[in-house]
């Protein structure tokens, strides 16, 4: 019977499907926890078409981003009323005058300790 190879494994941190790379990390302001670096090219400019769409009353939630990673994104002024956010990574994204009204935020990471 042929010997069983030895193999060392060590986990590694979850890397970016697309990049195969750890995500990096940015140190944020004193006191607040160092913040993931902003996504990728293409998923910040689906999030600014999403932000800029008009609402819709015959749509009952704007947009599912249930477990996204989207910290570090720049979502200032973006319109994300009723938009399902549940588990969302929004660890230093910038929110500033986003709209947020009737979001859905369980279980979301907003990097509040």
């Amino acid at each position: 019977m042929p010997e069983a190879a030895s193999h060392t494994f060590s986990r590694s941190p979850i890397t970016d499907q697309n990049a195969g790379t750890p995500p990096a990390t940015t140190a944020g302001p004193v006191g607040f926890p160092a913040a993931a670096a902003k996504p990728n090219e293409d998923v910040q400019i689906a999030l600014t078409v999403l932000g800029r769409l008009p609402i819709r009353d015959e749509v009952s939630s704007r947009a599912d981003l249930t477990g996204a990673q989207l910290a570090g994104a720049q979502l200032e002024r973006a319109n994300l009323s009723r938009a399902v956010l549940v588990e969302t990574d929004l660890t230093g994204a910038r929110l500033r005058e986003a709209n947020l009204t009737s979001v859905v935020l369980g279980r979301a990471n907003l990097g509040v300790q």
